[in-house]
């Protein structure tokens, strides 16, 4: 202040900046947000054209203010999960399976449950996130108002609570109450209060308050508005001490509700999200093809979500195969028990290219060749690179030789139909034939199909390898040297430090100002894509393993780019993995304490996954004994942690201690 005082500028600057504090910075715009009033707006509240939109205008209050005056504001959420639903529904009835009345399926449904349980809902609504898929197998839980707890729990704030509620579903013996009175609230959710409603109940039934006065609790606690909450500690307080609860059961109980105040539902809310979750996980359970192939026609314009849910797919081992010029429709098929790519999400291909194929099979028949397609095709509605992305991402396969003799011959395919066939005027008159006039059929080259470029065309006109990717075959030793996937990194903060790994890919270095060298490139893991930044200091160490196509593990740091994760690696380095069957190594101190019939469910559930991944027992010494093989996957890794915790497996054996020396 001593600088303002001698500086006029500063000063003119400083009292400037207290004239406008507090102003509005700009105008925003609520998503979702809809005033209603029952007398015309522009009689209460000033208006003002959207930008962007001069057919809609908005209030010019906050919402605060709108609510203030005594207007009602309601949000209209649009779910991208009700067309999915829909549309999986839709895939049902035209596939001639029996469609499931989706607003009375049953809640306590077995294999949905089980689906919870196992925290296998990528791909669930609200449920899918891989914190979420964690506290599932943790909880377990086997009933619906399980999922409406979790649901509302998961939540800054509350989430502080999910270990209490593991603890007292596990073994509701060991729930204690603060208070008798608490019981008959809180002993459906475990002692945990999960929802507003518990704590408008606690204020009225120990702290004294009036209905009213619990609603303004509720408002405080929905809107998180901690300065309103802090204006009724006191009342709360001396209630309580009314009610004969000690000063410190009451402050806790107020801690509850502050931490509330960070993020709490009331449970009709968090009832009807765990509802339209239920119906998710469901057809998901029971309609798996149909209901991926919605999931991925919901996402087909986003580069990154895509490859996660055929990632996921396959690990629920249904084929997701490419496009298909004689099978696939716009969006994802289900064609039998496999899942064929739209022809919307290929590169190039336009939507009235795609209504014109859909149209010409539809009239005459599957296409037999390129050629026939070029023919019967309206040429108005594709070119030369139209056909090469349709060859290249595979929609010819099952019509042609290798996709390299038919790109080799796909501009002569496109001019012989735009020359020939359809080079005359419908006006015109001839004496011959459309099919004399066309010019002959080229000759496919003999070239050989490569796995390997087949693939990069893959990628380059789907955004993903589809047929198969370079990674599977070792997908499960890269699990061992990363402790998340790509896909999770949106579960993590801003700045936390994580192992990933994955192919390298889109490598690009660049020369900084200081003539340092840079890169930036993706990293593909089968389940998504991550931009990882390698400064000048970090590629000074790894220049050699910065390239394409190499299978990297990179340690990084999170960094949230408008919301989408990126990776600053701290180190990096080049993995040389091979195919082929490893070890897995089951602690037997998981057995201790449990159930007969839990460990005879464990040891059934290993029968039945017959491998060649050599199973070893581990005792608590560090002693292992091989007791079998089994087949390494996911699934059963998700059944076993399910049965005997989350550490219940490893891939590294532990090194037993050496015993030691008795000196005498």
């Amino acid at each position: 202040m001593q600088f303002v005082a001698r500086d006029e500028a500063a000063k003119q600057v400083l009292d400037t900046a207290f004239e406008i504090e507090g102003f509005a910075r700009h105008a925003g715009t609520h998503a979702a947000g809809v005033v209603i009033s029952e007398e015309p707006l522009t009689d209460i509240v000033p208006l003002q054209r959207v930008a962007r939109d001069e057919t809609s205008v908005m209030v010019q209050h906050p919402m605060s203010d709108v609510e203030a005056l005594g207007l009602l504001k309601v949000d209209f959420l649009g779910l991208r999960n009700l067309d999915v639903i829909e549309e999986t529904l839709e895939t049902i009835r035209e596939s001639g399976g029996e469609e499931p009345d989706i607003r009375t399926i049953p809640l306590d449904d077995e294999k949905t449950l089980r689906l919870f349980a196992r925290g296998d809902t990528f791909g669930v609504f609200q449920f899918e996130s891989s914190g979420m898929q964690r506290m599932l197998q943790e909880v377990r839980p086997d009933r619906f108002d399980d999922l409406v707890a979790l649901n509302a729990l998961y939540r800054p704030g509350p989430m502080d609570y999910i270990p209490t509620f593991k603890r007292g579903k596990h073994d509701p013996e060991s729930v204690k109450y603060l208070d008798e009175r608490l019981k008959p609230i809180l002993e459906p959710t475990y002692g945990v209060a999960a929802y507003q409603e518990q704590l408008m109940e606690i204020s009225k039934t120990l702290g004294g308050f009036s209905p009213g006065e619990a609603d303004t609790l509720r408002k405080a606690i929905g809107k998180k508005n901690a300065a309103m909450l802090a204006t009724l500690r006191d009342k709360f307080m001396a209630g309580c001490e009314a009610s004969g609860v000690s000063v410190e059961g009451a402050g806790e109980l107020w801690n509850w509700m502050e931490k509330a105040g960070g993020y709490s539902f009331n449970k009709s809310h968090s009832a009807c999200y765990s509802f339209l979750a239920f119906q998710t996980a469901y057809l998901k359970a029971h309609y798996p093809e149909a209901y991926m192939a919605a999931l991925m026609s919901s996402v087909m314009n986003t580069k990154d979500r895509v490859p996660q849910y055929v990632a996921e797919a396959r690990a629920m081992k249904i084929e997701v195969l490419p496009p298909d010029v004689n099978e696939s429709g716009r969006r994802f098929t289900v064609v039998g028990d496999t899942i064929r790519f739209g022809l919307s999400a290929v590169k190039n291909v336009g939507d009235s290219c795609v209504d014109s194929i859909i149209a010409a099979r539809k009239e005459a028949g599957p296409f037999e060749d390129i050629f026939d397609f070029c023919e019967r095709v309206d040429s108005k509605t594709y070119n030369k690179r139209t056909l090469e992305s349709l060859i290249k991402c595979g929609a010819f396969d099952n019509v042609g030789p290798s996709r390299a003799a038919m790109v080799a011959v796909h501009a002569k395919a496109v001019e012989r139909s735009t020359s020939g066939l359809k080079g005359a005027s419908e006006d015109q008159f001839s004496m011959f034939d459309a099919a004399e006039l066309a010019p002959p059929k080229p000759e496919f080259p003999d070239v050989e199909a490569d796995k390997r470029t087949d693939l990069e065309w893959e990628k380059e006109t789907l955004g993903l390898y589809v047929s198969d990717h370079p990674l599977r075959p070792v997908l499960h030793k890269l699990k061992k040297h990363t402790d998340t996937t790509v896909s999770e990194l949106e579960g993590y903060r801003d700045g936390a430090v994580v192992w990933v790994g994955g192919l390298a890919t889109s490598v690009r270095t660049n020369t900084t100002r200081k003539g340092d060298m840079m890169a930036m490139l993706q990293l593909d893991d089968t389940r998504g894509l991550a931009e990882v930044m390698v400064f000048p200091r970090v590629y000074a160490r790894c220049a050699g393993c910065v390239r394409e196509d190499a299978v990297l593990k990179v340690r990084g740091k999170v960094e949230m780019k408008e919301g989408i994760p990126r990776i600053v690696a701290l180190e990096m380095e080049e993995l040389h993995l091979e195919p082929g069957a490893d070890p897995v190594y089951l602690d037997a101190g998981v057995f201790v304490g449990l159930s007969r019939e839990a460990a005879r469910e464990a040891f059934g559930l290993l029968r039945r996954h017959p491998g060649e991944s050599p199973l070893f027992l581990v005792s608590g010494d560090g002693m292992s004994e091989k007791i079998g093989g089994i087949s390494d996957t996911s699934d059963l890794h998700a059944e076993l942690k399910q049965l005997l915790g989350p550490r219940c497996l490893s891939y590294t054996s532990p090194v037993a201690e050496p015993e030691m020396e008795q000196v005498s």
